[in-house]
């Protein structure tokens, strides 16, 4: 019965499957790390953890894309992304409000004054905050989630509701109206149901100024897609050993792009990530840059000096750096300034020189107190803690003896 229900609802979404990057996912970088996002986003439970793999059951998938946005490092794909389409379709229309609705919904008629019926093809649980920033740009938006109470996919709403609030969040940090709105829960006042003009997203822009619009949003996607790649990997040489792939993910991108077009932001605290190393524990073995998925820390040395830095544009707030140092010199806190957030340049975070490490001779951070790298390091504390351990068992036997005496 639910494979039918399912079956059924996604004759209304899309009969294409999800591409599934399982090498992408944080618990394949870092088996410690224990995200279970994308498990949490899926309405059906068509999603799971097979230890350090992420699996799709592709039967039970209702094709919704709550999942696609919400993985951070993009583990999910769609094989033909809507989202230019929309974008297109939405910025012809001008500055009226607009009833974005799914397409459960078969009725003409909307409850928003003026307002244009666009529907898209997919579910509303698709649509990143980057996407709803862009789509409110000018004019104010009405996710039209009346369906949501009916539909099978009983948990949708919430991924909908996450959405809209983080993109209304991001807003206010730029002083911009609250122009995302959720039907059911923002919609006070309202008259009878009106006709009103009904435009399919799916279809391209039939006016030409609209496709050439469409053409050009591509090419700068493109653009921006390639600065990124250029910025996060070829700024500076990084002799880091490279075998873990490190990505800047789409959805960031596309993120800075749209804030980029608010103006400049209030410094106001949004929890946004942020990362400190401590210089005297650091041993500049780089694992918290070799690990990062993309590329937020990054690690340059030759053969006197090294430096760490840090973009905190792409840092993700997955904590593998914290985990990954093996001195514990790495700390996570959130207090990045959006101002910060919304530039793609680095800032260093420490430097230093580099000497050989005084067992095994490797390059490593010079420290006053005796330089040593980090496995010589774990040694001699290992080594230490053996002797406090013997050295307390001697005293308490030496205490016990006098006291029997």
């Amino acid at each position: 019965m639910i494979l039918d229900t399912l079956a059924k609802l996604t004759e209304h979404f899309s009969n294409e499957q999800l591409i599934v990057n399982a090498e992408r996912c944080l618990n394949a970088r870092f088996k410690q790390v224990g995200c279970h996002i994308c498990v949490d986003a899926c309405p059906v439970e068509a999603i799971h953890l097979d230890g350090q793999s992420v699996q799709l059951n592709t039967e039970l998938c209702a094709r919704c894309g709550a999942c696609v946005w919400q993985c951070p490092t993009e583990a999910f794909v769609p094989s033909r992304p809507a989202g230019s389409k929309l974008i297109a379709t939405i910025h012809a229309i001008g500055s009226d409000p607009v009833d974005l609705r799914c397409p459960r919904h078969t009725d003409h008629t909307t409850v928003v004054a003026g307002g244009v019926i666009v529907q898209h093809p997919r579910c509303l649980a698709e649509l990143s905050p980057s996407m709803l920033i862009e789509l409110a740009r000018n004019r104010h938006l009405w996710l039209n989630d009346e369906k949501c109470a009916d539909c099978p996919l009983t948990d949708i709403r919430a991924s909908i509701a996450h959405a809209v609030s983080q993109a209304n969040r991001w807003r206010a940090t730029f002083d911009q109206p609250r122009h995302i709105h959720l039907m059911t829960v923002d919609l006070k006042v309202s008259g009878p149901p009106l006709p009103a003009p009904f435009i399919d997203s799916s279809s391209l822009p039939a006016d030409r100024r609209a496709f050439i619009s469409l053409f050009k949003r591509t090419l700068v996607e493109a653009g921006a897609a390639a600065v990124s790649e250029q910025t996060t990997t070829n700024d500076r040489p990084v002799p880091v050993d490279q075998r873990l792939p490190q990505r800047f993910p789409h959805e960031r991108q596309n993120l800075l792009t749209a804030l980029s077009k608010l103006g400049q932001p209030q410094d106001v605290p949004l929890g946004l990530a942020n990362i400190a190393i401590e210089w005297e524990k650091c041993t500049a073995c780089g694992l918290c840059a070799k690990f990062c998925p993309t590329g937020a820390i990054r690690f340059h040395a030759d053969n006197a000096r090294f430096d760490l830095d840090l973009i905190p544009a792409a840092c993700l707030d997955c904590t593998i750096c914290v985990m990954a140092c093996p001195t514990q010199a790495v700390t996570l806190a959130h207090d990045t300034a959006p101002s910060r957030f919304i530039r793609l340049t680095a800032t260093l975070l420490i430097e230093g020189d580099l000497v050989p490490c005084a067992v095994c001779k490797k390059p490593t951070a010079y420290h006053d107190d005796g330089t040593r790298c980090e496995v010589c390091g774990a040694v001699l504390d290992r080594q230490s803690l053996t002797r406090d351990l013997f050295a307390s068992l001697q005293r308490a036997s030496t205490s016990t003896t006098n006291s029997d005496t």
